[in-house]
């Protein structure tokens, strides 16, 4: 019997072990999914600092508990103006289809990240989930399709039936109709991405790029020289050049290859730091916390400007309508504590209108 009871107490003994064994495993799992969900957020903020963008840093690192204070009756924003009937709008990490003409809310899609990563064409929606693509149908809101690509996705871009994706360290270009890949490039921390005319251009934390968008092959590359704000926007009708926000100053740069980045003019913008960028027509628009101005494409020359709100307004997003002739500005706060509110202007004049 004591043989019996000495066999089981050690029975018993490897139960326990084994149990632990498991806990520890199952622990350390969490433990790494955790630092790998961190790591993939302060990446996200670090960029977004850079770029000059504080308080996108800010909600980044803090988006849960500003979620939880966000109410359920807060406008959504327009997120960029196509001639297709939905408009795609965004609130928090929410992805809505909305009708143009009514604002009737048609679908929701809850995205991954607090700022979701996406770019459009007139019948779909792509989404960066991470290492994910995710296609959705911009009339119902319901998945098309999904892609694994290589690498955390950090920009698209979509034009000309082209889907252009920056990933770690990789720019590659993919045909929207069936993900065929064109091609593919290493080109390392890319920050955003722009199209004018023949060129995409790149912006990375040390320098400004120029692809032919074609084949990916590198035109011509400028540094950054130490500057930061490295906010970039194609140039004006389509023209093949570039606007880049850099150390509180705006530059237009030649694209053509032969006068490849050089600057044609530079404006000054004191101590302001501008939060988003738009060209069309004869127009740079240019948001700076809550202001908004409008400079000449071909001069630099202010054209107009207009404050939105008080102090604390941010302006979020800079679109146009183009059948309406209408600006499209997103006013809110950095923290959203307030509501947002979709302002339209006079594009010719900076004026309110009523769409």
């Amino acid at each position: 019997m004591k043989d019996i009871n000495k066999i089981y107490k050690e029975y018993q003994a490897l139960r326990k072990e084994k149990a632990l064994n498991e806990k520890k495993a199952n622990l350390s799992e969490a433990i790494s999914v955790y630092i790998n969900t961190q790591r993939k957020t302060l990446a996200k903020a670090n960029k977004t600092l850079k770029r000059g963008n504080v308080e996108g840093a800010y909600l980044i690192l803090t988006g849960k508990n500003l979620k939880e204070k966000i109410s359920e009756e807060q406008p959504i924003q327009v997120v960029e103006a196509t001639k297709s009937e939905v408009a795609v709008r965004i609130s928090a990490k929410i992805l809505y289809g909305a009708d143009r003409k009514s604002g009737k809310i048609l679908w929701e899609y809850g995205a991954p990240n607090f700022f979701p990563i996406f770019t459009q064409d007139e019948n779909s929606v792509f989404v960066a989930d991470h290492e994910t693509l995710v296609v959705l149908d911009k009339r119902s809101g319901k998945e098309i399709s999904k892609r694994k690509m290589m690498g955390c996705l950090e920009g698209l871009l979509q034009e000309k039936s082209i889907l252009f994706a920056a990933s770690n360290d990789t720019i590659s270009a993919y045909r929207t109709k069936d993900f065929q890949e064109l091609w593919k490039e290493k080109i390392y921390d890319a920050i955003q991405l722009a199209k004018s005319g023949e060129n995409l251009f790149i912006s990375t934390q040390e320098k400004l790029l120029a692809l032919d968008p074609a084949t990916g092959e590198l035109k011509w590359e400028n540094p950054y020289k130490g500057n930061t704000g490295r906010l970039i926007t194609g140039g004006a009708n389509n023209d093949g050049n570039v606007y880049t926000y850099l150390t509180n100053h705006l530059h237009k740069k030649r694209g053509k290859l032969s006068k490849s980045g050089r600057i044609v003019w530079t404006h000054c913008l004191s101590s302001s730091s501008v939060t988003t960028m738009k060209a069309h027509d004869i127009a740079l628009y240019v948001g700076l916390g809550g202001d908004i101005r409008a400079f000449n494409a071909n001069t630099g020359e202010i054209m107009w400007k207009n404050e939105i709100g008080d102090k604390y307004t941010y302006l979020w997003q800079i679109e146009i309508d183009k059948e309406k002739n209408v600006l499209e500005i997103v006013a809110g706060d950095p923290y959203y504590t307030r509501k947002n509110e979709v302002v339209y202007l006079n594009p010719k004049t900076g004026k309110r209108v009523q769409k």
